[in-house]
Formats: structure tokens, C-alpha cells, sequence
């Protein structure tokens, strides 16, 4: 859960978008990348008699979102359709449903889906992103023709879904970022939603059936697919059509049949259900290949790939533009930044830019952006920009989400002299430090006691900086203050790896 202290409850009809979940893992990895978490709504009449669903309330990029996950046990079509109703009265202002969570990928030879990745539904071609296989005409041989068209998500989702595609194929994904994030906040939720490891990511052909036990142990090498190893292990995500129907899919031959006749990406039990009630869109971590070795392993992490995902797109749908709310009393809000006020006139604003740095709040220093902020806002006392906080503090989206709006790399510290890349160095993100160097950082710069980020690096005992570092041009015999090179540092640290590196290296 957020850790963020519950804010004052809202009302219902300040609940524009909902988000349903089935599994209790979805749920947890729903509610963990929300911004902030609410208290109930102060005129929710929920009676459990009458809504089975359990419902967590809180807000992503200044968008309040209402949660709901389905009863244990009791999952497809038709009780995501009674979930979706049963929100929809509860919440008379809801315009938009995201269903999000795990599903059975669908791989081939023009769609490359591995565990982990995301599949996310895309109207095309006479369907709305998600077909219900198992609904239609039943031809003489059997085969059913699905027939009808299910509801489309509204036109602003599909826009951001189009604006993340091209970003994604302009830069690498931030669903890692995202995830990375989520839990170094919450060290308990590692063990189950951390990524398993690429050697658990294994695909048998499709006419291979499991031969018995809860892995795969006793299945034979031999029948596993041989597909190219990824350069990185960041989710790529992958548009088109969804398979939903009351029944799991645990058979290579089922699947490969139904993916020839409709181009289907993902398998899963409950999309076609809410989508017949109200504009959806779906969003599923591919947690196994829908054939009968499917096992729990990747589920933990598949869950938290969709929620970022989830987040990510309601971040690139902008700030949340007021709707008509057929309710006339007043509506109690909580205190929130007067986003009219142009934040570039606004002393009060750029520290809240700084706050929201430090804190990782991707949300307040995405909306400080769009209307117009500095991304190189320092604090007058010791001249520390946000990007200083980002790297100090290993916020990776943040820190992409600061560089990508135009923020100085290089600006050093009024006193201490030091750059964002000395501070992620000195702290051991290496991924910051890539991201710094790709945005023009100055790896000869030099910080406190005339030292590089290879110095802070070395003296730390950050390995992978080192060799970033490194293998990106800096001076490994540079020499601070003190008359110390990188390799000295390590050695008065006695950080053996580093020393074993830097003396290979010269």
C-alpha cells in the first residue's frame, strides 16, 4: 500500500476512473504505485450485502482513482461485468475503466511476447481491443464466430496510449523505472514482485505438454524454443487484440489455434465482461505462455509491469480536466497546489518542485513541468536542483521525467560543487548515472575535494558505476585534492571488486 498518510476523504462523484483488479496480487501492485491513498469517500453508502466490491481510493497525476478487486475466488466475464456495475452506481461520475492485471501470452514470429512484458488492448479492425472467443455463432464444424462489438475506451486513453508508443519507441520504456521505485519503498513486496530472472522465462513448443510436478524440471530441453536473448530486461509492450473467455487457456495447441484465426496476443477471464458495460481498456503482465506449464512464478512481477503501466498512461493523459458531476451539493477537496498560478513566478512553487523531487512525487513535478516550470529550479541557499534530490536519491523516473524537460546535467552546487552525476556515483545508481551521460553529463567534472564521479565511485565501492563510468570515457588516473586517484580510494576503502576492475582496466 501507499505509503503516504490517508488524505481527507473526498466525494464519490470526484471519482472520474476506475481501476479493477482480480487477483489479490493486482490489487497489491495496484494500490502500491498510486501517488497517495484517500480515505473513503464521505458519501460512499457501500453495503456489502449489495456491492461485494473491496474498494481503495487514492490518486495518480492529479487524477483520483477508485480501486476494486474482484471476491477471492470468483473470477471471468460475468463477475467482472457485475464488479463494473456495481462501481459505476457507487460512482456516478465515473467516465472510464482500466482492467489490469495478469494474462497468458501469445508469442510469435511478429510479436515477440516474453514474461514480463505488457499487452495492452487496441481497437482495430471491427474490435475494440478485446474479443469474447467463446461468444458467438456455432458453426457446423463447432468453431464459434465471435459476433458484436465491444465498448472502445474514450478517445483521451487512446491519445496518450498513441503519444506513449511513440515515446517508447524513441527512448527506452520507464515500467522499470516505475517498478524499481515501488519497491525500494516497500522492501516486504521484493520476494513476490521482483523480477524472477530471465532464466525462468522459458517457452516449450506448442504441441509439448507438461510432464508432471509443479515446475519444470522433468520437461525436456530439448523442446524449449530458442529465441535471441534482450539487450535489457525492461517490458516491451505489445498493441492489438485480447482474448477473454470464462475458461483459462492451458493448452500450446489451443493457443497457437485461436492466435492463426484471430491474431490474439494475450489470453485472460474477464475483460469482454466490463467491456461490455462501459468504456475499458485493458492492460495485462504476461505472466505465462497459456500452456499447460503455466505456474505463479512470474505473477508477482507481471501484476507490477500492468500497474505501471497503469500509471504511466494516466500520467501521460495529462492533469485531470474538471467534469460536469450530476451531483449539485458542494464537494469537499483537499488542499492541493493552485495549478493557475504560472509556476515560474511562484518562490513557494519551485520548492515544492524540490520537495516533490526529493520525495520521488513524479506526479507534483510532472504537472510543475506542463505549466511551464524550470526544470533547473535550485534553492537559493545551496544551489541543489531537483535533479541534485533525483540523483542523491536513485528516483530514475523522475530523474528521466527532469531530463527529458530540459534540465541541466551539469549545474554544479553553490558550495560543495558537486553534479547530479557526482551524487549518483557517490550513491551507486547506476542506472542515473547512464541516464545523466546520455543526456551530455561532463564525466570530467569535479566535485568536492576536486574529486570525478569516478573518485565517489571507487572510494563507495559502486562497481557497476565504475565500469559505466568507465567504459564511457573517464580518466582513471585522474587525481583530486589529495593527490588520490579512483584506484587509491578503492584501496584505502579496500573494496576489493572495484580494485580488481580499475587495476584490469589499467
Amino acid at each position: 500500500m501507499p505509503a503516504q498518510a490517508p488524505s481527507p476523504s473526498l466525494q464519490c462523484s470526484d471519482y472520474k476512473i476506475g481501476w479493477i483488479c482480480a487477483l489479490p496480487v493486482e490489487y497489491a501492485a495496484a494500490a502500491a504505485v498510486l501517488d497517495a491513498i484517500h480515505n473513503p469517500p464521505s458519501d460512499l453508502a457501500w453495503q456489502p450485502k449489495c456491492d461485494h466490491n473491496q474498494y481503495t481510493f487514492g490518486q495518480v497525476g492529479g487524477r483520483n482513482i477508485v480501486l476494486a478487486v474482484l471476491p477471492a475466488g470468483i473470477y471471468g466475464i460475468a463477475q467482472a461485468a457485475l464488479a463494473t456495475s456495481m462501481m459505476a452506481k457507487a460512482f456516478p461520475s465515473l467516465y472510464f475503466v482500466l482492467m489490469v492485471g495478469v494474462g497468458g501470452g501469445v508469442p510469435s514470429e511478429t510479436h515477440d511476447i516474453r514474461l514480463g512484458d505488457v499487452v495492452v488492448s487496441r481497437p482495430g479492425a471491427g474490435q475494440a481491443g478485446v474479443l469474447q472467443y467463446d461468444f458467438g455463432k456455432i458453426g457446423i464444424d463447432g468453431e464459434v464466430t465471435p459476433t458484436g462489438v465491444l465498448n472502445k475506451p474514450p478517445p483521451e486513453a487512446l491519445t496518450a496510449i498513441a503519444a506513449m508508443e511513440m515515446r517508447y519507441m524513441m527512448e527506452d520504456g520507464s515500467l522499470t523505472d516505475i517498478v524499481d521505485t515501488v519497491l525500494s519503498k516497500r522492501p516486504k513486496m521484493r520476494t513476490k514482485f521482483a523480477h524472477p530472472g530471465v532464466n525462468t522465462d522459458i517457452l516449450y513448443r506448442a504441441e509439448y505438454n507438461h510432464v508432471r510436478g509443479n515446475d519444470c524440471r522433468s520437461c525436456a530441453e530439448k523442446m524449449i524454443e530458442i529465441r535471441d536473448p534482450r539487450e535489457t530486461t525492461e517490458p516491451v509492450i505489445h498493441y492489438g487484440l485480447i482474448g477473454s473467455a470464462n475458461q483459462v487457456v492451458k493448452d500450446g495447441m489451443t493457443r497457437e489455434r485461436l492466435r492463426k484465426k484471430h491474431n490474439i496476443l494475450c489470453f485472460e477471464m474477464e475483460a469482454a465482461g466490463m467491456m461490455d458495460s462501459f468504456p475499458c481498456l485493458v492492460i495485462r503482465g504476461i505472466c505465462d505462455y497459456a500452456d499447460s506449464h503455466k505456474n505463479k512464478a512470474w505473477q508477482g512481477y507481471a501484476s507490477m509491469t500492468a500497474a505501471a503501466y497503469a500509471k504511466d498512461l494516466l500520467l501521460s493523459m495529462g492533469a485531470a480536466e474538471p467534469r460536469p458531476s450530476p451531483q449539485k451539493q458542494p464537494v469537499r477537496r483537499p488542499q492541493r497546489p493552485q495549478r493557475s498560478v504560472d509556476p515560474r513566478t511562484r518562490e513557494d512553487y519551485g520548492k515544492k518542485l524540490l520537495q516533490a523531487a526529493e520525495n520521488d512525487n513524479m506526479a507534483v513535478v510532472r504537472i510543475f513541468l506542463e505549466k511551464g516550470g524550470d526544470p533547473n529550479t535550485a534553492d537559493k541557499r545551496w544551489g541543489v536542483t531537483a535533479l541534485h534530490y533525483t540523483a542523491q536519491s536513485g528516483h530514475n523516473g523522475t530523474t528521466r521525467l527532469l531530463l527529458l524537460a530540459g534540465a541541466n546535467p551539469n549545474v554544479q552546487a553553490k558550495f560543495s560543487k558537486n553534479t547530479p552525476l557526482f551524487e549518483a556515483a557517490s550513491h551507486g545508481y547506476e542506472k542515473i548515472v547512464q541516464q545523466l551521460l546520455e543526456y551530455g553529463a561532463d564525466i570530467t567534472g569535479s566535485g568536492k575535494r576536486g574529486r570525478t564521479a569516478l573518485h565517489e565511485a571507487a572510494a563507495n565501492g559502486h562497481l557497476a558505476c565504475a565500469i559505466t563510468l568507465v567504459k564511457n570515457g573517464a580518466d582513471r588516473f585522474s587525481i583530486d585534492s589529495d593527490g588520490c586517484m579512483p584506484l587509491d580510494l578503492a584501496e584505502k576503502a579496500e573494496h576489493e571488486k572495484v580494485i580488481q576492475f580499475l587495476k584490469k582496466e589499467a
